[in-house]
């Protein structure tokens, strides 16, 4: 077993956690950095302390946020997000994701790519700072009761952990399937990936998934509408800019695909950024 030994770097302003197991040149290598608020554990099988938790490209997402020092979309679509995060800093240079404050991240204007109503998969992967009330991880839509500014999508961490995926039909009919009610689905205070899908039957098939396990399967009318010019992407909050998640969550990456991953996609892409790689646990 690696034991990591904790030594303050006082130039940098972080804390380095060196294994006492020598590498394979012979070196005690650091495994672990300690920021203010987080201590990120390395893979020791050679991965990287900063591409822990980081999506890729693969299914051709419409968008992909690493927040990496940025709010910038990795995706090449070019959906950059306004707003004001923090960032958890391992390295002067690196960061393990951006941490969420008192307001939604924005996208300025309606993006048809993004107003999926069809086959969808959002993927995150974030370290919750849970306060016990509902939260949103990101939402499109408008305010009002028409089908042209209705809700596409809003995937929802309950208050008591459960897993939701909210959207409408019609004329601002409310549509949502919801796992088991007192069953707490999310970890909280280490990073998970968290996966919604939803496919394109009518009814439209949604499943739930936790760090690679599908942890509840529902069905809903499916979702029409979100045409209208206000029907704009917001991360971290519901679609009027409401719902906020947790103050001090961390995300690290944020995902959205026009197509329904299957359950063999959503574990391969689990093992990518988590599984076997890493974990952070925060420092209180």
């Amino acid at each position: 077993m690696t034991v990591l030994m904790r030594a303050l770097n006082l130039s940098n302003d972080f804390i380095t956690w060196t294994s006492t197991t020598p590498d394979y040149e012979g070196a005690y290598a650091p495994e672990a950095i300690q920021s203010d608020s987080a201590i990120v554990v390395a893979d020791t099988g050679g991965g990287t302390i900063e591409n822990i938790g980081k999506l890729g490209l693969e299914y051709d997402p419409v968008g992909l946020w690493l927040f990496n020092d940025n709010l910038n979309d990795s995706s090449g679509n070019g959906f950059t997000l306004t707003g004001t995060p923090g960032y958890t800093t391992i390295e002067r240079d690196k960061q393990i994701g951006a941490i969420f404050g008192t307001s939604a991240w924005t996208r300025p204007s309606r993006d048809a790519s993004l107003a999926i109503t069809g086959a969808l998969t959002i993927e995150a992967v974030i370290c919750i700072n849970f306060n016990g009330s509902g939260m949103g991880i990101c939402a499109i839509g408008g305010s009002g009761s028409s089908e042209a500014l209705n809700v596409a999508y809003f995937p929802i961490i309950g208050s008591g952990g459960e897993m939701s995926l909210y959207w409408e039909s019609g004329a601002g009919i409310a549509r949502q399937v919801t796992s088991t009610t007192g069953v707490n689905l999310i970890p909280y205070g280490v990073p998970s990936h968290l996966v919604y899908t939803r496919s394109s039957d009518a009814p439209a098939v949604v499943n739930f998934y936790v760090n690679g396990v599908n942890k509840f399967t529902g069905s809903a009318t499916a979702c029409t509408g979100s045409t209208d010019s206000t029907c704009r992407l917001r991360v971290g909050s519901d679609n009027v800019g409401a719902s906020l998640i947790d103050r001090g969550t961390v995300f690290t990456s944020l995902k959205i695909i026009a197509a329904e991953l299957t359950p063999a996609q959503v574990v391969a892409e689990y093992n990518k950024v988590l599984g076997g790689k890493g974990i952070v646990y925060p420092v209180m």
